[in-house]
């Protein structure tokens, strides 16, 4: 698995192993990155649901681990610390791979909104808790100043103009066979 996948089938085994494992992620997304996928009706669900089940299994299984390490730091900010770091590297990585080349723009848009409104929703929930447990303000400071959010980048959608030079042939022909423009 060295090449850049091409088709849908290829691409599922790329998301299948980011399901399973988070080994040589990194290398998984650099090839993920230079792939392609023809963007047609049936294939362009099936594959956004292979993103979304992707980007799914990771925010669970974050939360699983950051929930295992805020249990064992016990408010320990020498152990806390790591623990909130680790989770913003979980963050980003999920943030780079709804960025795929591969997907188009509004896409892009739409898993971006939906993981910073998660992302935002754990850093709010942990302050809140913080200040709960804790009257002395410290451990509210600790999460305060190391945040699990992530810069989410803007994605910019172009407007879709279609003209009959970037409109195929064929899809020409079907639009005046069907009497449209």
């Amino acid at each position: 698995m060295n090449q850049p996948p091409t088709s849908y089938a290829e691409w599922v085994k790329y998301f299948d192993r980011l399901k399973e494992s988070n080994e040589k992620e990194e290398e998984l997304l650099q090839i993920m990155y230079q792939g392609k996928i023809d963007w047609v009706p049936g294939v362009a669900e099936r594959f956004i649901k292979q993103v979304k089940s992707v980007v799914d299994k990771r925010f669970d299984d974050s939360t699983k681990k950051l929930r295992r390490d805020l249990a064992y730091a016990k408010g320990q900010e020498h152990l806390l610390v790591p623990a909130l770091i680790a989770e913003r590297k979980r963050s980003e990585f999920v943030v780079r791979l709804v960025q795929l080349p591969a997907i188009p723009n509004e896409m892009k848009k739409n898993f971006l909104t939906a993981i910073d409104d998660a992302i935002q929703k754990l850093q709010d929930s942990l302050e809140s808790s913080a200040r709960k447990n804790d009257p002395t303000g410290k451990l509210y400071s600790v999460v305060r100043n190391n945040p699990v959010t992530v810069p989410i980048p803007t994605i910019e959608i172009e407007e879709k103009k279609e003209t009959n030079s970037s409109t195929s042939f064929f899809t020409q022909l079907i639009r005046k066979l069907k009497g449209k423009k």
